[in-house]
């Protein structure tokens, strides 16, 4: 995801959602723009649809984010 707005992404993301427009990957790149926000717990939620429509990389990006929250919740 090259997206420097991450917010802006998820507000026109939402958008999106909600007129039925998505695709396997964008919940991919909401979980990721999410876990640059540090909201972890979103981030998951996403992964986890990602996954469950069929976007597989999403697996591992599910496992790296539990492991970010770790290493940013001792940093703090």
């Amino acid at each position: 995801l090259q997206v420097l707005d991450y917010n802006g992404f998820i507000y026109y993301s939402d958008f999106a959602l909600k007129f039925g427009w998505y695709n396997d990957k964008m919940y991919y790149d909401r979980g990721q723009a999410f876990e640059k926000l540090h909201k972890y717990k979103k981030a998951r939620k996403e992964y986890k649809k990602a996954i469950k429509v069929g976007y597989y990389p999403a697996t591992y990006a599910l496992e790296q984010c539990k492991a970010n929250e770790r290493k940013w919740k001792k940093s703090r």
